[in-house]
């Protein structure tokens, strides 16, 4: 049995009892309606390009000669009087020709530390009738850095990680993703490595995956959460872990979560952490003692919207709404949860925000824009867009964004060329790196193997 690539996605991410906004649905037609294919402005153009051609081919040529021997004579004298810092070239780099064929579909990024860095990627090749057809084949993989992007060596891997699941703590890492492979059947699981993502193994728990609530980690604990259906009715069970260990524990006691998809875990310091639903009735909920005991909050996501909840302090969290109608609201908390601020946002959707710190945290927009605020929400500012010297087309459906610290962040690209059966013929990685607040963007390209 063969499925799409986007198919096994949206499968690790069902809406089983009543969620009323998968995320991948909705980031999936955001992106779509932001696509603007060449017009007839750009055929215009080459069509009076392609006229001037022959009238200027023997001026050229005349000229050519004294073009190179100045342009020679400038680039000595630019590169021994000045030096351009390596982190100021936010320009594209050349790619190299070819690229991953069929569909590709980056599912997890990672920085375990400034050198250190993994992307998991789905493939599909090939990709037939939409990667349902019979003879579609698909392929895991990882790429990893340890030289801070100055080389990436790509390789298969048995599992790819689900909704970004893909979290590190120094070289302790975890994940939550779908085993791959002969006989693996497709099965969720969680992973973990203590080797900076090196090699990973299946971590148990007492509560099985799926959790759809993510993987968290904050001084040395990881939460996350798993999901099932019985004869019942259907549960959510907090667990955590610590970081250097190899299996989830459920805590002492669990809050009331009523089942639900849309739900957080977000861990926020040792022994404090919230869970937040934002189905049905809108809960959230406050561990301060390892989940002895749960408090419950003031619900920041008005009834019925998908939410996503993230800390920047033990007591300061942000919260993105994404109503059924309008646009995203974004809500800040000082105390805990108790009392929320909506905050105001000079665009029209934000795709989650990550906090750094109570007042700093990074976005990314519904256009493909990264921004940040440095005064808790109050104002915000773009620090990275797609260069403009990327030509039309190299691009592919939506840029990714992963942050470390205040200053230190990373955006994934996908660089396309060409299309057939409706993706991208090629597939290479462009990553964008900054480690000063987003002033200044080091890109380095991911060269997929052509297979």
């Amino acid at each position: 049995m063969t499925s799409d690539p986007f198919d096994r996605l949206r499968a690790s991410n069902p809406a089983p009892y009543g969620s009323t906004a998968p995320p991948l649905e909705r980031v999936l037609e955001r992106v779509r309606a932001e696509e603007h294919p060449v017009g007839a402005a750009g055929r215009r153009s080459r069509a009076w390009s392609a006229t001037l051609v022959p009238v200027l081919g023997i001026a050229a040529a005349i000229t050519v000669a004294v073009v190179a021997v100045v342009a020679l004579h400038h680039h000595s004298a630019t590169t021994t009087t000045r030096r351009v810092p390596a982190a100021r070239r936010t320009h594209t780099p050349v790619l190299p020709r070819g690229g991953m064929l069929g569909s590709v579909f980056v599912s997890g990024i990672a920085f375990p530390s400034p050198e250190h860095g993994l992307i998991s990627l789905l493939q599909c090749q090939p990709c037939r009738a939409g990667g349902a057809g019979r003879g579609t084949r698909h392929a895991d993989w990882m790429a990893s850095t340890t030289d801070d992007g100055a080389s990436w060596h790509v390789a298969r891997r048995l599992w790819f990680p689900q909704q970004q699941d893909l979290i590190f703590s120094g070289a302790d890492g975890w994940g939550e993703g779908v085993q791959a492979g002969a006989g693996a059947g497709g099965v969720v699981r969680f992973f973990v490595s203590h080797d900076a993502g090196q090699t990973w193994a299946v971590a148990p728990s007492s509560a099985p995956p799926p959790g759809f609530g993510g993987i968290t980690i904050a001084s040395g604990e990881v939460w996350s959460l798993g999901s099932g259906c019985g004869p019942s009715g259907c549960t959510d069970t907090v667990l955590h872990a610590p970081v250097s260990g190899s299996r989830f524990t459920a805590t002492a006691a669990q809050p009331a979560l009523d089942g639900g998809t849309n739900v957080d875990v977000v861990a926020a310091a040792r022994g404090v952490a919230y869970v937040a639903n934002s189905d049905a009735r809108a809960l959230i909920f406050a561990t301060h003692d390892d989940g002895a005991s749960w408090q419950r909050l003031t619900p920041p996501c008005p009834r019925g919207a998908f939410g996503r909840l993230a800390a920047g302090a033990p007591s300061s969290l942000w919260d993105t709404c994404e109503p059924r109608h309008g646009n995203t609201l974004v809500s800040r908390s000082t105390d805990g949860g108790r009392h929320w601020r909506r905050l105001p946002i000079p665009f029209e959707a934000v795709l989650g925000v990550q906090p750094a710190s109570s007042l700093i945290a990074w976005a990314l927009t519904s256009h493909g824009q990264v921004v940040r605020t440095t005064d808790g929400g109050r104002s915000w500012a773009t620090v990275w867009s797609s260069p403009r010297s990327e030509p039309a087309g190299m691009v592919g459906i939506s840029p990714i964004l992963t942050t470390q610290s205040a200053t230190s962040a990373d955006v994934v690209v996908e660089a396309t060329r060409g299309r057939v059966d409706g993706h991208a013929r090629y597939t290479n990685l462009v990553v964008y790196q900054t480690s000063d607040g987003g002033a200044t963007w080091q890109p380095s390209v991911v060269a997929l193997p052509k297979r």
